[in-house]
């Protein structure tokens, strides 16, 4: 892996910052085939992993002994709704990378009670031992996976009030009626060996500024990435415009 510490990287567009990512991931599962990965849902991912798979296909690495972890999920719906999290990633990554199902731990979206899932993620995290690699999007409001702003943070994976604009995601513009999520807390999340964030568009701009200028404090989680031994924050030149 390229960096050590917290490094924000400029590339001159999407197609640019993801194509990176795609070459760290790739080389980093090269090094070690039995990576531990947490994946990220949402747009802003979906061309990386696009260009892993066709890193995949040309030979450059072998999944099967990948464990894949997904970061959050949205509460209250089947999991085979369009606008989970689980279907976003078997789309995405577990199919095209020919991930075997028995290494995808998985938070079940409609669980008859989502505290005990929660546990079971935790007690499955600690059984794996430590995230090689975390990937992650910045929340509009600065959240971190399902981690939204609080006075203090959770630390393990934990049933998540979302905030009125993370409801609004785009996932969700067929699936209204989710009302909390359930996601890996900030302790998981750092304790990764490597971090890294995806950050593209001129309205993440704002969040982009604060994130490298501000204060690192619980009202705006993505800040304490900056406290993390080997976090990249891979941009582009529109989200890196302030």
């Amino acid at each position: 892996m390229d960096t050590k510490g917290f490094n924000i990287v400029v590339k001159d567009d999407y197609e640019a910052l993801s194509s990176e990512a795609a070459r760290q991931i790739a080389e980093a599962i090269q090094e070690k085939p039995h990576l531990v990965i947490v994946l990220a849902t949402g747009s802003t991912p979906t061309r990386v992993y696009e260009l892993l798979a066709e890193r995949y296909r040309k030979g450059e690495f072998k999944t099967e002994k990948i464990i894949a972890v997904k970061l959050d999920e949205w509460g209250g719906l089947p999991m085979n709704d369009p606008g989970t999290c689980e279907t976003y990633l078997k789309k995405h990554v577990i199919w095209p990378l020919d991930i075997p199902d028995k290494h995808f731990l998985s938070f079940d979206s409609n669980p008859s009670n989502p505290i005990n899932e929660c546990t079971h993620i935790k007690n499955t995290l600690d059984n794996l031992g430590t995230i090689d690699i975390c990937i992650l999007g910045l929340g509009a409001n600065g959240h971190v996976a399902m981690n939204e702003l609080a006075d203090t943070l959770e630390p393990r994976p934990h049933v998540a009030n979302l905030a009125e604009s993370t409801r609004h995601h785009a996932m969700l513009r067929d699936s209204p009626e989710v009302k909390y999520g359930m996601t890996l807390g900030m302790e998981d999340i750092l304790g990764s060996k490597k971090i890294i964030m995806l950050v593209n568009g001129a309205h993440k701009a704002s969040q982009l500024k604060q994130l490298s200028d501000g204060p690192v404090t619980p009202q705006f989680p993505a800040s304490y990435l900056r406290q993390h031994p080997d976090a990249i924050v891979l941009a582009d030149k529109a989200a890196a415009g302030q």
